[in-house]
């Protein structure tokens, strides 16, 4: 067994078995293929790997590279060698004794709501229909950008007013959407969309040429409007996202159905919103509690 053929193998399985997100498969093949390239400039064979070189590389990229993509990198080469040892080519396990990294909490940083209004509300553009749609979906139904960028006509759903979204995974889940944001929806499809539509597509989200809106196009359009509307700190999809989190716990929705929402599959990912939760739930027991409500 050597680097290019483990690896292709791997990736052919978590591409065909598994079915992993396009997006999470590019980044495993990534982290490996770093592997691959340090050991090759060692000219250390990949029989030849043991637990001590394996942890002498983590160690070394520690300090290049962020925690969540070390964290990723140790998640790759586990999941390496795990499929090897089940596919009886690899008989021990360097990575039994793995050193451990910790995972650091990092608090979402989320757009106020003043902000979101003003995003919402901006006036400039000729893209403006498709612009609003894009950034209401974003923050109204929590949508990762992939998500948004490959919605499909049959998942939309505008007379009862939810999307069926397929997340990571190809796991589904349905996201209801508001009057507002539904109206937005149809006005772009009935109309925008209509115009620039060339040949048939199941896209929702096109652009005047008619093709597929990309992610690319969503992170320029809103560093655009960030710049110019003066607004105070980066915009992103995925700060959208985090409001969207952090709207709906603020009024007071369960952790457990903005999980659900989000299409997290571990409650722990939901879990960096707690901070959250628990400043809405003393703020009530400082104003219900009579002991509280005497001081």
């Amino acid at each position: 067994m050597n680097w290019e053929t483990a690896i292709s193998q791997y990736v052919d399985h978590l591409t065909y078995v598994e079915r992993k997100a396009k997006l999470t498969i590019e980044s495993y093949k990534s982290d490996l293929k770093n592997l691959q390239h340090y050991f090759e400039k060692k000219e250390i064979d990949f029989e030849d790997v043991d637990t001590t070189m394996l942890n002498q590389f983590i160690s070394e990229e520690v300090h290049l590279k962020s925690n969540a993509s070390i964290l990723r990198m140790i998640s790759s080469i586990k999941g390496l060698y795990a499929y090897l040892i089940r596919l009886d080519e690899k008989r021990f396990d360097p990575t039994v004794n793995l050193m451990k990294v910790k995972k650091k909490v990092r608090l979402p940083k989320t757009i106020n709501q003043t902000e979101i209004d003003q995003l919402l509300e901006s006036q400039e553009g000729s893209h403006l229909n498709l612009d609003l749609t894009l950034i209401d979906l974003l923050y109204s139904c929590g949508l990762r950008v992939s998500e948004l960028v490959t919605l499909k006509l049959n998942q939309v759903y505008l007379d009862d007013g939810y999307l069926r979204i397929l997340g990571k995974g190809n796991k589904e889940r349905m996201v209801p959407m508001g009057k507002l944001t539904a109206s937005n929806l149809r006005n772009y499809i009935t109309s925008t969309r209509l115009m620039w539509l060339k040949t048939k597509t199941e896209n929702v989200f096109i652009n005047p040429k008619g093709k597929a809106v990309s992610r690319q196009y969503v992170y320029t359009m809103l560093v655009a409007k960030e710049k110019a509307l003066g607004l105070n700190h980066h915009i992103s999809p995925h700060k959208l996202r985090h409001s969207f989190a952090t709207s709906l716990l603020n009024g007071g929705a369960d952790l457990r159905v903005v999980q659900e929402l989000l299409g997290h599959a571990d409650i722990s990912t939901t879990q960096i919103y707690t901070h959250i939760e628990e400043n809405r739930l003393k703020s009530a027991y400082d104003k219900i509690h009579p002991k509280r409500k005497g001081d």
